[in-house]
């Protein structure tokens, strides 16, 4: 899907602000009423934001291919060295 330079920057500045407005309506009045288990609810902004947008711009598809994106575990070849030097402490 080819986008255009408006369309992009529209998306990035929906972005910020779904991002911005989920974590302070948790962060600000909800901590006050309810304790602190609002801020890491609130922590999740930037997901629930990016999951709207690409939900709203490319259906069920996108939101697939965002999903398999933030669970991907190949680490690679550097990363299981890694993974192998700090499971040996």
């Amino acid at each position: 899907m080819v986008e255009s330079n408006e369309h992009k920057g529209r998306n990035l500045v929906l972005f910020f602000l779904g991002a911005f407005a989920w974590s302070w309506f948790f962060w600000i009045p909800m901590s006050e009423v309810f304790g602190n288990s609002f801020y890491v609810i609130g922590a999740f902004g930037p997901f629930v934001s990016a999951f709207i947008l690409t939900y709203f711009n490319q259906k069920k598809e996108g939101v697939k291919k965002l999903l398999k994106k933030g669970i991907d575990l190949g680490f690679g070849k550097n990363g299981s060295y890694l993974f192998y030097y700090c499971s040996q402490r």
